[in-house]
C-alpha cells in the first residue's frame, strides 16, 4: 500500500472487472509452474473481493494443500520481516505460525520499517522473506505507472522481484489493502463529497497520512497531478493513527486502508476513486530463491495454503481484535490459523 499499507465490495470499474477476470480466466486454465522471472511461482492474478466467485477466481486462487507433517524441520533458519503497522504484525505471525507448524525454523523480524526500508533489507539479505502489497512493489520500487490491470500489477512485481531481488512472489492472497481517502460522515455529507476529486470543494484542508504519502505518485503527489488538489496540506502522523487525528479535528481527511477495522463505522466516509490512483495491492510473501532452494517446496505450499484463506473479511476482524479489541498478533493469529485446519 503506497504509504506503508478495498473494503469488502469495493467496486470497481467495468474495465478493471473485466481484465481481472480475463487474466485470472487465462492464468486459470494454464495453472501454476516452476518459478522463474517469466512465470513466478503462483503467477494467479488477484480477486476483486472475498467471497466465492466465478470459477476463474475460485481456481486462480485455489490454495496449495497443506504439507503432512514437519517437511521443515532440519532445514536453516528463515528470517521473515514485516513492516511497520499492526496489519503487517499480525500477517507476519500468522505466516511465521503456520511455517513453524510444519517444522520450518522462523526467526519473525517485526518492524523492519516501511516499503523502501524493507526492501532494502531483503535486497541485503537480512531478511528471506516477508508479506507485500505487489502495488508497492510495483509502483514505489520498480516505478511503474498505476494501472487498471491488476494482472499487470502483480506481473511488474514478480519482474522486479525475480530480476532485481533475486527472489520470487509466491501466490497472491484473496485481499488487498490499498489506500482510501476517508473523511468524517459530517463533513461529507455537509460538502456532498462522494469521490476524491470532490475534495476541491473544501479549499484549503489538512490530509492526515503517514511520511511517504507526501510524495508518492500513489500518495498526495498524486491526488495534487491527477485531481488537481493542489490546497491540500500535509499532516504527517505515524502508522494507525489518521483516524485520531480526523477525530481530533487535526485534519479533515485522512489517508485509510481498505481493510481498517474503522471503516465498519458510520462515523467515516470512504471516497471514491475514479481514476484508480491508489491501485492495486492485493498481498503476496516475498521469498528469496535461495530459501525456496534451502527449504523444499514445502515452505512455499505452507505459505500459499495460508494465503488462499486470507479474505477481506477474515483480515479486517482480525485487525479489529488487535486494534480495536486489544488482543495481541500473536493470539489472534493462533486463532485464525486452528480455525482454519492448521495440524
Amino acid at each position: 500500500m503506497s504509504s506503508s499499507d478495498a473494503p469488502q465490495g469495493r467496486p470497481l470499474s467495468r474495465r478493471s472487472a473485466v481484465a481481472i477476470l480475463g487474466g485470472l480466466a487465462t492464468l486459470a486454465l494454464a495453472g501454476c509452474s516452476a518459478p522463474t522471472p517469466s512465470s513466478p511461482a503462483g503467477a494467479s492474478g488477484p480477486v476483486r473481493a472475498d467471497v466465492p466467485g466465478p470459477a476463474e477466481i475460485s481456481a486462480a486462487t485455489a490454495g496449495d494443500t497443506l504439507p503432512a507433517g514437519a517437511p521443515g524441520a532440519g532445514t536453516p533458519t528463515v528470517t521473515l520481516g514485516t513492516k511497520d503497522f499492526s496489519e503487517q504484525f499480525l500477517l507476519g505471525e500468522l505466516y511465521a505460525q503456520a511455517l513453524r507448524a510444519k517444522g520450518f525454523t522462523i526467526s519473525l523480524a517485526q518492524n523492519v520499517g516501511g516499503t523502501e526500508v524493507i526492501d532494502s533489507a531483503f535486497g541485503a539479505g537480512r531478511i528471506g522473506c516477508y508479506p507485500e502489497y505487489v502495488g508497492e512493489i510495483a509502483s514505489s520500487l520498480a516505478g511503474a505507472s498505476p494501472t487498471d490491470d491488476a494482472l499487470t500489477t502483480y506481473r511488474r512485481a514478480a519482474e522486479y522481484e525475480a530480476t532485481r531481488r533475486n527472489a520470487t512472489l509466491l501466490k497472491i492472497c484473496r485481499f488487498q489493502n490499498t489506500d482510501v481517502i476517508v473523511v468524517r460522515r459530517e463533513l461529507a455529507e455537509r460538502h456532498g463529497l462522494r469521490s476524491v476529486p470532490d475534495l476541491a470543494q473544501l479549499g484549503a484542508a489538512r490530509l492526515a497520512a503517514q511520511p511517504p504519502f507526501r510524495t508518492r505518485t500513489s500518495g498526495l503527489a498524486g491526488m495534487r497531478a491527477v485531481y488537481g488538489l493542489t490546497d491540500l496540506e500535509f499532516f504527517a502522523v505515524a502508522p494507525d493513527e489518521t483516524y485520531g487525528a480526523l477525530d481530533a479535528g487535526e485534519a479533515e481527511v485522512a489517508d485509510g486502508f481498505s481493510t481498517d477495522p474503522e471503516l465498519a463505522s458510520p462515523a467515516y466516509v470512504e471516497l471514491d476513486d475514479p481514476q484508480n490512483l491508489f491501485g492495486f495491492q492485493y498481498v503476496a510473501p516475498v521469498v528469496t530463491r535461495a530459501v525456496l532452494a534451502a527449504s523444499g517446496p514445502a515452505f512455499a505450499r505452507t505459505c500459499n495454503w495460508l494465503s488462499a484463506r486470507l479474505s477481506v473479511r477474515a483480515v479486517r476482524e482480525m485487525n479489529r481484535l488487535v486494534r480495536l479489541d486489544g488482543q495481541d498478533e500473536a493470539t489472534v493469529a493462533r486463532d485464525f490459523l486452528v480455525r482454519s485446519g492448521l495440524r
